[in-house]
């Protein structure tokens, strides 16, 4: 499995969870989430796109630490500008689209699937795993058929019901 910002975002969520129930202060938690990513971000000998994840999934959580939610959506926004100051080729690079595009779908699609599903009474767990997801194919979409030239409707389905278990497995 390559990194990815979704088993950086598994982690963070994992140690906040591991935070919350040893009712730890946020900001000491945050600490934790955030020296977690690092020490991932290291293992994976510092891929660029294990530290483009480690970047957005750290601003992310620095930003729920400080009750600035909404504030994620510009993080990501200036974080993408600042990679492309640095590295304006990446505008080209499929791996910094695809991190891009799926956070953004994280940040914009996942929360309004999470509603959808919670009016529905699906149960919390499932609600989470699987519109997180489905918001971040969805919003990755163009971007494969676009680099990739095919879309998979079976592939598709099978990662709405395969990742939420691999990511379980994982977690475990």
């Amino acid at each position: 499995l390559s990194v990815s910002g979704s088993h950086i975002t598994l982690l963070a969520a994992v140690i906040a969870a591991f935070g919350r129930m040893l009712h730890m202060p946020v900001r000491m938690t945050t600490v934790l989430v955030l020296l977690a990513v690092g020490v991932y971000t290291a293992l994976s000998g510092f891929a660029v796109p294990a530290v483009r994840s480690a970047l957005m999934g750290g601003l992310a959580c620095i930003a729920l630490a400080l009750e600035r939610e909404s504030d994620a959506r510009r993080l990501l926004a200036i974080l993408a500008l600042f990679l492309l100051l640095l590295e304006p080729r990446w505008l080209f690079d499929v791996s910094f689209l695809l991190s891009f595009a799926a956070t953004g779908g994280l940040l914009y699609l996942a929360p309004v699937f999470h509603r959808r599903m919670t009016a529905w009474k699906t149960p919390r767990f499932i609600s989470l795993a699987v519109s997180v997801t489905l918001a971040a194919q969805l919003a990755a979409l163009p971007v494969m058929a676009w680099y990739f030239g095919r879309f998979s409707i079976s592939a598709f389905l099978a990662n709405i019901v395969l990742l939420p278990l691999v990511e379980l497995i994982l977690m475990l």
